[in-house]
């Protein structure tokens, strides 16, 4: 009989950078585990990286154990692209499952944990390993895959198979839960929000109203839909009664193009790329409005951010902010893709910001109420008790 009073968990993560969002969020759960709720984890790492930093600032232990993601590109341009990556991810594949996870396993019979918690969809590392020392395994689902990175499991039906078999899967959103109900139908799904610690934002009504300025924040890629926000403004740029600023903070793929449609539409000295920004919360201070322009956020950590620091946030109606927004008495909402609606959202935010005072301070309301790092660690620490009671009576 195991006699220790904390439980041990083993989380897993598919990446070592500082820029995820589902790495931070890992981070800040684990954190309040190991505070609040007698829990004590160790973290595997497939590689070094940035991410080093933000374990290390919350005292977190962590080992490195090399290994590759099973996720792939949704489509190949061609095909010798197809045969190419197929030989190049069957290696990554087999690396993993017969080199990383016998470390794992060996890892296992050091630190015994009770749980082991794969921390997104990025990896399978220690899966196998879990269900065959039949150790409860918790995987969290913090993305679409296809519809917010345009990737994939390399191998669906084996992918499919290991997720069916976790004692849990956990949806970041109601919307992430609801696609992968659909394909992974013997498998229990719960829902439970990610977390954002509040008190890392100041709740603060800005008063300057001339520049009003606007935030985008967020990776520039695709997916993301940083040129909304850009054509939408150059629509009303003549028919606003204030001069706006905006500040596009990110970095990515499609940092060329933005700046390039920028002075293309006439508003090189109105729009301000400020690249990666690791600490994003000054930004908020000094916003008056928030623009989330992507159509597939699983979650919306940027979305609850914003809404903490008391900016008004216009989002995109779809998704996981839709699901955080919930109605327009928190948030404004515009159909997704659609540049006319969210100019006339954008003209009537910059026209009339004072009377958007009460729909700013009910966002933050409800930003505290639902999607506090307290609430997220407290409903994950009670799965993991529901888990393990399961795990006893059996």
């Amino acid at each position: 009989m195991d006699f220790r009073n904390k439980t041990r968990v083993l989380f897993i993560s598919a990446g070592c950078n500082e820029k995820s969002g589902a790495f931070l969020s890992m981070a800040v759960l684990i954190s309040l585990l190991q505070e609040k709720h007698n829990t004590d984890c160790l973290v595997v790492l497939p590689k070094h990286g940035s991410g080093e930093r933000i374990l290390k600032k919350y005292n977190i232990e962590y080992i490195v154990i090399r290994a590759f993601s099973w996720i792939t590109v949704k489509e190949y341009k061609s095909f010798i692209e197809f045969l190419t990556q197929n030989c190049v991810m069957l290696g990554k594949v087999l690396f993993t499952r017969l080199i990383s996870d016998k470390r794992i396993s060996s890892l296992i019979n050091d630190f015994m944990p009770d749980v082991i918690h794969i921390n997104e969809l990025g990896t399978f590392l220690g899966a196998n390993v879990a269900l065959n020392k039949g150790i409860p395994l918790v995987w969290h689902m913090r993305e679409f895959l296809e519809e917010d990175h345009g990737t994939r499991i390399w191998c669906k039906k084996y992918g499919f198979e290991l997720l069916n078999r976790a004692a849990e899967l956990i949806a970041i959103s109601e919307s992430v839960k609801k696609k992968y109900a659909y394909t992974l139908n013997n498998a229990s799904i719960r829902m439970i929000y990610n977390g954002i610690k509040p008190e890392l934002f100041n709740y603060n009504e800005v008063e300057k109203l001339d520049p009003i300025y606007i935030v985008c924040i967020g990776s520039l890629s695709k997916g993301k839909r940083q040129d909304l926000v850009i054509r939408a403004l150059g629509e009303i740029a003549n028919q606003v009664s204030r001069t706006f600023v905006l500040h596009i903070v990110g970095s990515g793929t499609e940092e060329e193009f933005l700046k390039e449609l920028a002075v293309e539409i006439g508003l090189k000295d109105q729009i301000i790329f400020d690249g990666f920004q690791s600490n994003v919360s000054g930004y908020f201070s000094l916003a008056n409005i928030a623009v989330v322009p992507s159509v597939s956020e699983a979650f919306g950590r940027i979305t609850v951010e914003a809404m903490l620091s008391g900016t008004l946030v216009i989002g995109a109606d779809t998704a996981g902010t839709r699901e955080i927004l919930g109605d327009e008495a928190n948030g404004i909402m515009f159909r997704a893709d659609d540049v006319r609606d969210l100019s006339v959202k954008l003209l009537e935010a910059i026209n009339h910001y004072e009377s958007k005072i009460e729909v700013i301070r009910n966002g933050r309301m409800r930003a505290e109420e639902m999607f506090s790092a307290e609430k997220n660690a407290k409903n994950i620490s009670k799965l993991y008790d529901e888990i393990l009671f399961m795990k006893r009576v059996k």
